[in-house]
């Protein structure tokens, strides 16, 4: 009889808004982005993921760490900023994407130390869960130089119900490339991820991934001695090297002095300040809330709060509160994110913390490189052939 009665009262908890009143409020919410009854619709939406997307996590956490035990593993809920914007971008373009069919609202990142390990992974995927490939972009790389792969997934939650999970797996190298890129938007307050952005920054990083798939070839990338890692991009590079590799490397280079880029990266890490000392002591399994705000002029601030798995309902209640005030604010940031440990997290979403010591690390190689592979009087010629 018990369970019985908690059957019902799940089905109607699970009722609380339709699929069409889910629908209506993103299309509200493209319009009046704070909309507060919208943003409540939008919350609940979100929330009834957190089961089916823990479902889809377990799916592939064992299975990743029999491939790759340095493997990094993180799920999140989708940002209510990510969402509008998401829904306002794909709906201007004539695609028609409603809240209740976007299919990354929760979501699962695997991130692999090398490439032959992501495509073992990824064909243990394809035969042993419910993911299916939705986009390869290593193969075929997006148009600004994105590479990964992406999953869906449909895993029930706790009413029974559908809902979709999208999973990306990426190496180590491509993650760093991301994250470079998300660090540069919160910064410099463009939207270099969704193609609105300066045409300098979007064309460094566009050639940063040509010549990252060279790097993605390196025996030594696992290894912590750069000069291995430079004399194997090396050989690769030069076994490689045709017109439009060299393209890529003159243009990533010319980039890195104008924009004088290594130097922003420098700055953007000294610019976050982490509130919560506490943070490291972080151990548990849960939620983190994290809150970055811009305190003054390029400095921001980290707090976080930490929620174990039973107070997820107090936690998204929080977040919501939270994103209230960013809809507003364009450098207050906030995101609630699940992982095993706190260690996780800043590998995971080393964005947040400003971290780019990787793709500081192969910029710098790269940039080496270049400055003793070409003369000067090639430099010149590659100025004269491709301004």
């Amino acid at each position: 009889m018990l369970g019985l009665l908690q059957q019902r009262r799940n089905v109607r908890l699970s009722n609380k808004y339709s699929k069409k009143d889910v629908a209506r409020a993103g299309k509200r919410l493209v319009e009046e982005k704070e909309h507060s009854e919208s943003l409540d619709i939008l919350s609940y939406w979100r929330a009834s993921h957190a089961i089916a997307l823990n479902k889809a996590f377990e799916s592939i956490e064992e299975i990743t760490k029999n491939i790759d035990k340095s493997a990094v593993l993180a799920k999140r809920l989708k940002r209510t900023a990510s969402i509008v914007n998401k829904l306002d971008r794909f709906g201007n373009n004539g695609s028609g994407m409603l809240l209740n069919r976007m299919q990354d609202i929760g979501g699962c990142r695997v991130i692999l130390s090398n490439i032959k390990k992501l495509h073992k992974l990824v064909s243990i995927i394809k035969k042993e869960t419910n993911f299916k490939i939705r986009d390869d972009y290593i193969y075929s790389p997006k148009y600004d130089g994105y590479r990964s792969i992406h999953f869906i997934g449909k895993f029930i939650n706790e009413y029974g119900e559908d809902r979709t999970i999208e999973l990306q797996v990426r190496t180590k190298i491509q993650h760093s490339w991301s994250t470079a890129v998300e660090i540069v938007d919160l910064f410099t307050n463009q939207s270099i991820k969704t193609n609105y952005g300066e045409a300098d920054w979007k064309e460094f990083f566009l050639h940063t991934g040509t010549q990252f798939a060279i790097l993605e070839k390196n025996t030594m990338i696992q290894t912590a001695n750069n000069i291995n890692i430079y004399n194997a991009y090396k050989y690769d590079y030069k076994r490689e090297t045709n017109i439009n590799l060299d393209k890529s490397i003159y243009f990533l280079h010319k980039h890195c002095q104008k924009l004088g880029i290594l130097k922003k990266f420098e700055l953007f890490n000294e610019s976050i300040k982490i509130a919560s000392v506490s943070i490291n002591n972080i151990s548990e399994a849960g939620y983190i809330l994290l809150v970055i705000d811009n305190i003054e002029k390029d400095i921001f601030n980290i707090n976080t709060t930490f929620y174990n798995y039973a107070e997820f309902n107090v936690a998204t209640e929080r977040y919501l509160e939270e994103e209230k005030k960013s809809i507003s604010q364009s450098h207050y940031i906030t995101a609630l994110i699940s992982t095993t440990s706190i260690g996780d997290i800043k590998e995971a979403y080393p964005n947040y913390f400003a971290d780019s010591s990787q793709f500081v690390k192969y910029i710098d190689i790269i940039s080496y490189f270049y400055s003793k592979y070409f003369s000067v009087i090639q430099t010149i010629t590659h100025w004269a052939k491709y301004r």
